[in-house]
C-alpha cells in the first residue's frame, strides 16, 4: 500500500496551514497514492503469461479492427487492401493461427455494422494510463492513409480516433509531424483557408466580430461532432463525415482567430 501522497499532502498541509488543514489533506493524500499506484500497475511488467497474452491481443484487436475500418473508408480497392494487411501481419510476427486471427478482426472492421465505438472503448479502458501504447497504435495505422489527402475520410477518421483515444489534437499533430519528417524528410501537408472561406465553413461575414464568430463555432461544433453519432452505432463513412466536418470547423475557426492577434 502507498503512502507517500499521504504523507507529502499532510506534511506540506500541516507545514502552511496547521493541524487542521494536515488532518483535512488526509484524502487529498489518499488520492495522490490511488494515482501513483495506478501508474506503477500500468508499467509494471505483466508476469502472468495468460494476462500478458490477453493484453497483447486486445492490443493487435484494435490494431486490426481498426485497420479494416480505415481501409474501407479510404475506398481501397481489394488488392490494396490485402497488401496493407500482410505489411500489418508481416510486422506482428504472427504464427498461422495469429494471422488467421488477425484476418479475421481486419475483416470484421470493414463491416458496415463494425462496433467501432466498442473497440474504441475497451482499448482506452485498458490502456488509458499507457499513452506510449495509443501512440504506437496511431503509428501503426498511420501506413494506411500517409498518401491520401489532408480532408480525406479515412484521414479525418484516424484523427478521431486518437482523440477518442485521448490523444489531444496538439499532441497528435506534434506526432504526426516528427513521424512525417522521420519516415520521409518531410512534415505532413497542411491545407490552408483564406478567411472568405472560413467565414463561409462558419457561416458568419468575413468582419464578424469574436463573439459571433466564437458563438457560431460552438454551435456547428456541437451540432456535427461525431460523438453526437456514437449511440447510433454509425458506420466508418458516416463517422468519418462527421470528423471530416469537425475538422473544417475547427481549422475555421483557428484561421479567424488569427485575426485578433495578428
Amino acid at each position: 500500500m502507498l503512502w507517500w501522497g499521504k504523507l507529502f499532502a499532510v506534511g506540506l498541509a500541516g507545514l502552511i496551514g496547521g493541524p487542521i488543514a494536515a488532518f483535512a489533506a488526509v484524502g487529498v493524500g489518499h488520492q495522490m497514492d490511488r494515482d501513483l499506484g495506478g501508474l506503477l500497475r500500468a508499467y509494471a511488467p505483466v508476469r502472468d503469461p495468460e494476462r500478458r497474452e490477453r493484453l497483447l491481443w486486445r492490443r493487435r484487436t484494435a490494431l486490426f479492427c481498426l485497420a479494416g475500418a480505415l481501409v474501407r473508408a479510404a475506398g481501397r480497392p481489394p488488392a490494396r487492401r490485402a497488401a496493407l494487411l500482410e505489411a500489418l501481419l508481416a510486422d506482428a510476427g504472427l504464427d498461422a493461427a495469429g494471422r488467421a486471427r488477425a484476418t479475421a478482426l481486419f475483416r470484421d472492421g470493414q463491416r458496415a455494422d463494425f462496433p467501432l465505438t466498442a473497440v474504441v472503448s475497451q482499448f482506452r479502458r485498458t490502456f488509458q494510463r499507457r499513452p506510449d501504447i495509443t501512440l504506437a497504435l496511431i503509428a501503426a495505422l498511420m501506413p494506411l492513409v500517409e498518401d491520401l489527402d489532408e480532408a480525406a475520410p479515412a484521414r479525418m477518421l484516424l484523427r478521431d480516433l486518437a482523440t477518442r483515444l485521448g490523444i489531444s489534437p496538439r499532441r497528435l499533430g506534434r506526432f504526426e509531424a516528427a513521424w512525417g519528417a522521420q519516415r520521409h524528410g518531410t512534415p505532413p501537408r497542411d491545407g490552408g483557408l483564406s478567411k472568405r472561406e472560413a467565414a463561409k465553413v462558419l457561416g458568419v461575414a468575413a468582419n464578424a466580430p469574436r463573439d459571433e464568430v466564437t458563438r457560431a463555432y460552438r454551435t456547428l461544433l456541437s451540432r456535427h461532432h461525431p460523438d453526437k453519432l456514437a449511440h447510433r452505432n454509425p458506420s466508418p463513412e458516416a463517422l468519418a463525415e462527421a470528423t471530416h466536418r469537425t475538422d473544417q470547423i475547427r481549422k475555421a475557426y483557428r484561421r479567424l482567430s488569427r485575426e485578433w492577434t495578428d
